[in-house]
């Protein structure tokens, strides 16, 4: 049979992997007839066996240890742990997995090696996502470690068993059903905690299925591989997803994807298992939906109607027919130019899947048939072409295969029956933690005095006081530090991932200003998740609940006010609460700090922009209508329950009714409006609740009871609300209003206001959390005349007192040491000491809050004057009686200085409330009128450190040679090396290690929670590979924020200014490629960096790595996705002109900064003014153009540069400055510009041009249309980093003809070396790899060049590279001597070394472009350029 195969011996045998020579045949049969040769095995295996072709080996791909550096014996050192490596037990396209033990606790583990890092960014970005999940309780694989190691990137897993097609290939026998149940259940548990964080896998197949431990755990498995893994929210249609033969339809269709698509790869691999086969051809697409349509159905018209790619698989039967039909061959091949691979499939013979499933039985018992009959119907569910309608991982899991209940009445007669429930113990069929079934204490396995340990801390539980469908809240007392939390343990784990994410981001603001719980801890014990919190009071629903009583307009006012400030720091992060009400505010100390708040419970929290429409969220009677209706959902959501609350608080029931969404809707209508028709008309479940009155009619009416049952099926429950009776919410606010003064009724009035904006019904005029804290009801500024003469606003002063009302350094009150209450030898404690009063050196008067204050806005100034003036108002009224004071006041609440003083207990003196007249004159107002003058300690109106001041060492409370400590490494401060607005930035060196970084310091710890945020976001990235400066650590030391980064060589600003020239355009290219894989790099992750500035360009060593640049400061940077028109960015010099119009922003902003920046570089001075926007905008249409009036007619601030020439003309023209100061109010700053004698661009770098070569003027030419592309006007068309990379001025294309005669050109290609032109790995440019041989076989030789014609500032010249992957060695550098050739274009420096060596190196390929097939044209020809430089100084060799 050799012959009919052939092959003979000493034949060579080639596969992709390697050549094999035939050495003897061993072996041989007929192998005609696959039954004949496997008659011992099932049908359906004989199948199998040949169907496992496709899951290859890990060794078809040649990938030894030699190619990651790691060999067996090494050891691989993480920053945790060193790991002795065993033996690599797979190999893949992604690299190698090595078995390893952990040589400190000898545990075996799993380390997946990547063969370049940039493949593992996305993985360890999903991973950090699904490490939330419990792996042991999802079926995931154990995620232990990521790390570099000799630059090649490492992630460790656990150590699982064997993967389930090598359990398939060993075992060579079918599944039964018992086998496919329990893999189902398991697979079913991942995917549902999968889809509950919105990550779909994408790359469901058998080799990604793990059994754990076979031997002992038969069937206990885990999913594992997420390097295809994708958050739902992330996927766009047409994205190609999912190995073929697992691939569901709507991937093909390009239909919206879903987590219903790793639904359809379940159905797929179940099917597998039971036939043996594949069900789909892993051959062609087109073969794939033939065989769907064949074997199961054609997809429905509206799927094909919606399909991206419809066209591609299927065609209409007449032009205009709305039927589809499957395209035949030929069509397919005309209509996409692709020959389908039509390969035969298995299930060809068969008419369907239930007729294949039939014939592929075994079992042919009634209880087995039975069970076959329940499996058929899980796996069309899972096959469902409609994604809509496919099941989902929980419906699936309560699916009678799963739980067999179709099975239970055989259980006492049928071993098949026994034998699935003892197969099945492997699974958690309940999903839920063994804490589900009861609530008791025993439940959680925690009990009263138990101790409960945390990775930082021992807590011992003294009490449990709450409880809820979470699970119970903990009273517990830190054992080493004596402070009482609140633990919070979850029931069930995976409850609490989402509220830990939440919390993680909402950490990073101060909970103190923002009124915000204290978030403590997170840790598992015994199991159980807990989270621990700081202790506060008790609930407001407690509080209402034991006070019985509805609250007064001066209560309810700073319990408005504190929850206006934590919804404006939540807005400020993008996040919303959506479960605002009672129970989650609580008081943090009533006795002491009277009405003090904190918002709680973040369980239901949600970024706005993962919130989808028709998204059901919030307790009912705080539901805005827009969640009801169907409308986009914003953080106006939290505005509207934030009314109801004060609504309840005010009429002590609640406003809107909690019986159903029906009756919520109905009260809405009835005491506020309808929704207008322009939200009725977008509603997507408007329909529900209204109706047209004529079919065709704009107009919409509420349903009746009748036509919502007919329209939804539901029966509305409609409860009776106390407030039907009321037409409206201004009759109801007056009937249960009992204050009926002047000032009460004005008050009054103004609530109402407030009110009335809090639930105004379109979420888009909704009022603001920013808008609310300026609303008279909260400043008070409508109560200022009466202070002199009301009871009722000098209570309602007292009351505010709690709150800080103007957000700002508390330096703005008067620092008398009278109105501190501070004297002599007092001890005055700071966070991070405590200091001893000496005595007092110096005092003012400050009896002029407006001129302490004249940079706060004037509402807040109104109210300081309140608060001095309530000394005066309260000497008059200091015999009030009792009924006059809030009740719960015990002690008046302490009217305390913004100045941070001690916070220590002092004595408070109070006004006597009590009939015994003369003991309140003896009390007097004295003690009272010090605490309100100086209205201090829980006022603290700035929230801030006194740091705001200045700038030294002292302010930051670190000077030279301190030790700094983080977490992870103490540094000691070397030098102070920069400062400005933020603060400071320390040299310091890291004790351990001898790096030398910088820390950046600053003054206020708020300022740098944004700018941690998004370092948090870009550390993704690889630093070195995009340019981007290394973010190292952030931590806090004494209360100063500090965030570390890698130690760079100096600005470019500061090397311009001792520079004192101008750069030339071989210095300039590099900067920009560098700057544009950093920018491509930051829009690839939907980043704005926004202040981009010479200040913000970083050298790295420009010694010896001449114009090396990194981008730093992330300060200003933020997602794109987060920025509103309108908002003021980038600094003036640099600003792109749609952010001054008021246009759409996006990253097109960054291009435009870096159009001025490479202009100022040539001109050597601002290419645009920083006087004013006006001047800016001048410039611009005087430099440039003037924006096309499709821009002007856009922008939201056209009008404030531009006016019509007529009323009603359709073109603009550029306002006078008198027109500017006319319509703005504001003259414009005109400052003249070096620049201005010119009237084009064009025109100022012709003049500016020192070289007048040939070559040099091309390449000018090619710069200036860079520059254009790059400060286009319309951002829609300005060149992107990604087109920007490919023009001629960056990849030189236009000057290679010139190589051979031109020192201009090869001292670009010099200069370019730095660059990392292809964007590939690092491993992609051997680094001084010069003993190279060239195409003839040599040595490379030694080329002389002129110290003249080499870059400023060289040591060395850069080594001339080439992209083909080498090893990273040092290598001997070959030299270059000294050549004599003048060139007049370039000036020496100081730091020029006449004497120094340059390496140019050739290729040593005689074709670059095929040795770079994978790389751009543009980039091949530059590897060619590079090449031929060594022939270039061969020439110019003296």
């Amino acid at each position: 049979m050799s012959q009919t195969f052939q092959v003979e011996q000493k034949y060579i045998i080639s596969s992709q992997t390697a050549n094999s020579l035939v050495l003897d045949f061993i072996g041989e049969g007929g192998f005609d007839d696959v039954d004949k040769t496997c008659t011992g095995l099932p049908k359906r295996l004989n199948v199998f066996s040949l169907n496992i072709l496709d899951h290859s080996d890990s060794s078809d791909v040649a990938n030894n240890s030699e190619t990651f550096q790691v060999e067996k014996e090494d050891i691989i050192s993480s920053k945790s742990a060193d790991y002795r490596v065993l033996d690599f037990i797979g190999e893949g396209t992604f690299g190698k997995v090595a078995k390893c033990v952990n040589l400190k606790t000898s545990e075996i583990i799993a380390i997946k090696i990547h063969k370049d890092s940039e493949n593992q960014v996305e993985e360890v970005r999903m991973i950090e996502i699904i490490r939330k999940l419990d792996p042991e309780k999802n079926n995931l694989i154990r995620f232990i470690d990521n790390f570099f190691f000799r630059d090649v990137s490492c992630l460790a897993f656990e150590m699982l068993d064997q993967s389930l097609l090598d359990f398939m290939i060993n075992r060579q026998e079918a599944y039964r059903l018992n086998e496919i149940r329990p893999i189902t259940q398991q697979l079913l548990v991942a995917f549902k905690a999968l889809k509950s964080i919105g990550v779909i896998h994408s790359d469901l197949k058998h080799d990604n299925i793990m059994l754990v431990n076979h031997q002992n755990q038969p069937f206990r498995i885990k999913l594992i591989d997420f390097g295809e893994a994708i958050p739902t929210s992330e996927v766009e249609i047409g994205t190609e997803k999912q190995p073929l033969p697992y691939r569901a339809p709507e991937v093909n269709l390009g239909l919206p994807i879903s987590e219903a698509i790793d639904m359809w790869s379940l159905g797929c691999i179940i099917a597998e298992m039971y036939f043996g086969t594949y069900l789909f051809p892993d051959s062609s697409k087109y073969c794939i939906m033939k065989v769907i349509c064949h074997m199961i159905a054609q997809p429905g018209d509206h799927l094909l109607n919606a399909g991206k790619f419809t066209s591609n698989y299927f065609i209409r039967e007449r032009k205009n027919s709305p039927e589809w039909r499957f395209k035949t061959l030929e069509e397919y091949k005309e209509g996409t130019g692709v020959e389908p691979d039509i390969s035969e499939c298995v299930s060809d013979q068969y008419s369907s899947l239930d007729e294949a499933i039939e014939d592929y039985a075994e079992e042919k018992g009634r209880v087995e048939l039975k069970d076959r009959m329940v499996f058929v119907q899980l796996l069309k569910r899972l096959l469902d072409l409609d994604a809509n309608s496919r099941i989902t991982p929980e419906q699936a899991l309560t699916h009678s295969f799963v739980t067999m209940d179709h099975l239970e009445e055989d259980l006492d007669c049928s071993p098949y029956v026994a034998d699935a429930v003892r197969w099945m113990t492997i699974c958690r069929l309940d999903h839920t933690d063994s804490s589900d079934v009861a609530n008791n204490s025993e439940t959680f396995q925690v009990e009263k005095e138990d101790i409960i340990s945390s990775k930082s801390a021992d807590y011992q539980v003294l009490d449990f006081i709450g409880e809820g469908g979470f699970g119970k809240v903990a009273k517990c007392v830190n054992l080493k530090t004596s402070e009482i939390i609140a633990i919070k343990i979850h029931k069930d784990s995976e409850d609490q991932v989402e509220e830990v994410r939440m919390l993680e981001i909402i950490r990073k603001l101060d909970p103190e200003k923002n009124n915000l719980i204290r978030f403590i801890d997170n840790f598992f014990f015994r199991d159980v998740s807990c989270l621990a919190f700081e202790m506060l009071d008790q609930s407001l629903y407690d509080f209402m609940i034991n006070r019985q009583e509805a609250y007064r307009l001066n209560e309810i006012r700073p319990i408005t006010q504190q929850l206006l400030v934590a919804f404006k720091a939540l807005k400020s992060i993008g996040v919303i609460h959506s479960d605002l009400k009672h129970d989650n505010i609580m008081l943090v100390n009533h006795q002491n700090q009277p009405f003090r708040i904190k918002l709680i419970d973040f369980g239901e929290a949600i970024p706005t922009s993962e919130v989808e429409i028709g998204t059901e969220m919030q307790p009912l009677p705080y539901r805005a209508p827009e969640v009801n209706l169907g409308l986009p959902i914003s953080e106006a959501i939290d505005m509207w329950s934030l009314g109801c609350i004060i609504a309840e608080m005010y009429f002590a029931t609640c406003l809107f009714p909690d019986s159903s969404k029906y009756c919520i809707m109905k009260v809405i209508c009835h005491m506020i409006a309808q929704p207008g028709d322009h939200l009725l008309n977008a509603g997507k479940f408007t329909s529900n609740y209204f109706i047209r009155e004529l079919k065709n009619s704009p107009e919409w009416r509420f349903k009746t009871q009748e036509e919502y049952k007919e329209g939804t099926g539901v029966e509305p429950d409609i409860s009776e609300c106390v407030l039907d009776q009321y037409s409206s919410l201004d009759e109801a606010i007056e009937d249960y209003a009992e204050e009926k003064g002047r000032v009460e009724l004005k008050d009054r009035m103004v609530f109402v206001q407030l009110l009335k904006r809090l639930l105004d019904l379109d979420a888009n005029s909704r009022i603001t959390p920013e808008q609310a804290l300026t609303h008279s009801f909260v400043t008070m500024d409508h109560l200022e005349e009466d202070l002199d003469c009301s009871p009722y606003v000098a209570d309602a002063v007292r009351w505010m007192t709690i709150c800080r009302l103007d957000h700002t350094d508390s330096s703005d009150v008067a620092n008398n040491s009278e109105t501190f209450q501070v004297e002599k030898e007092d001890i005055i404690s700071s966070k991070s000491a405590d200091y001893r009063v000496l005595d007092f050196i110096g005092e003012g008067g400050f009896d002029d809050v407006d001129k302490t204050c004249t940079g706060l806005p004037k509402r807040l100034n109104v109210f300081k004057r309140m608060r001095k003036r309530v000394v005066s108002f309260c000497r008059r009224f200091n015999t009030s009686n009792a009924d006059a004071r809030p009740d719960g006041f015990c002690q008046d609440p302490p009217i305390t200085s913004c100045r941070k003083s001690s916070q220590k207990d002092q004595p408070i003196t109070s006004i006597a409330h009590n009939s015994n007249l003369g003991k309140s004159e003896d009390l007097g107002c004295r003690s009272f009128v010090k605490e309100a003058g100086s209205l201090s300690s829980l006022n603290i109106l700035d929230h801030s450190d006194s740091s705001d001041v200045a700038n030294n060492s002292e302010t930051f409370q670190v000077e030279k040679e301190d030790i700094i400590s983080s977490k992870s490494a103490d540094y000691q401060v070397l030098d102070f090396i920069g400062e400005g607005g933020f603060g400071k930035v320390a040299k310091c060196v890291n004790l351990k290690t001898s790096e030398i970084i910088a820390i950046k310091i600053h003054k206020d710890s708020e300022d740098q929670v944004e700018e941690v945020r998004m370092l948090e976001i870009i550390r993704k990235l690889d630093p070195e590979k995009n340019n981007l400066i290394r973010f190292i650590d952030n931590f806090f030391f004494r209360d100063v924020s500090c965030l570390a980064f890698e130690m760079l060589d100096q600005s470019l600003y500061d090397f311009m200014i001792n520079r004192q020239e101008a750069y030339r355009l071989n210095e300039i290219r590099p900067i920009t490629q560098q700057l544009l894989v950093a920018f491509k790099a930051l829009k690839s992750i939907g980043v704005i960096h926004s202040d981009l500035k010479h200040d913000n360009i970083m050298l790295v060593n420009h010694q010896n790595q001449p114009f090396r640049i990194k981008l730093i400061d992330f300060g200003e940077a933020i997602p794109t996705s987060e920025v509103e028109i309108g908002t003021e960015m980038q600094p003036l010099p640099y600003r792109a002109p749609e952010v001054n119009l008021g246009l759409p922003i996006s990253e097109a902003i960054d291009m435009w900064s870096l159009g001025c920046i490479i202009a100022e570089m040539y001109f050597a001075t601002c290419l645009f003014p920083d006087s004013s926007k006006y001047c800016i905008m001048k410039v611009i249409c005087h430099m440039i153009a003037q924006p096309g009036d499709h821009l002007l007619n856009a922008g939201k601030f056209t009008s404030n540069y531009f006016i019509r020439e007529l009323k009603n003309s359709p073109e603009w023209r550029f306002k006078t400055q008198e027109e500017y100061k006319e319509g703005t109010g504001v003259e414009p700053d005109i400052s003249e510009c070096v620049l201005d004698q010119y009237s084009s661009l064009d025109e100022a770098i012709e003049d500016y041009a020192e070289e007048k070569g040939r070559v040099e003027l091309k390449d000018r030419m090619v710069f200036v249309q860079l520059l254009k592309r790059l400060l286009d006007l319309d951002a829609n068309s300005r060149i992107t980093p990604e087109q920007a990379l490919t023009h001629s001025f960056v990849t030189m294309d236009h000057l290679e003809e010139d190589l051979d005669c031109s020192p201009y050109v090869a001292d670009a290609v010099r200069w370019m070396t730095i660059c990392r032109l292809d964007h590939s790995d690092a491993s992609d440019v051997p680094v001084n790899n010069h003993e190279t041989e060239s195409s003839g076989g040599e040595k490379d030789m030694e080329i002389s060049c002129n110290a003249d014609a080499r870059p400023d500032s060289f040591c060395q010249d850069p080594p001339i590279t080439y992209c083909r992957k080498s090893s990273q060695k040092e290598q001997p550098n070959s030299n270059l001597e000294k050549s004599n050739i003048d060139t007049t274009h370039n000036k020496s420096t100081p730091n020029s070394n006449d004497g120094a060596a340059a390496a140019i190196t050739p290729t040593d390929q005689g074709d670059v472009d095929k040795m770079c097939t994978g790389l751009p044209k543009r980039l091949n020809v530059f590897q060619r350029m590079r090449r031929r430089v060594v022939s270039f100084f061969r020439r110019f060799k003296k």
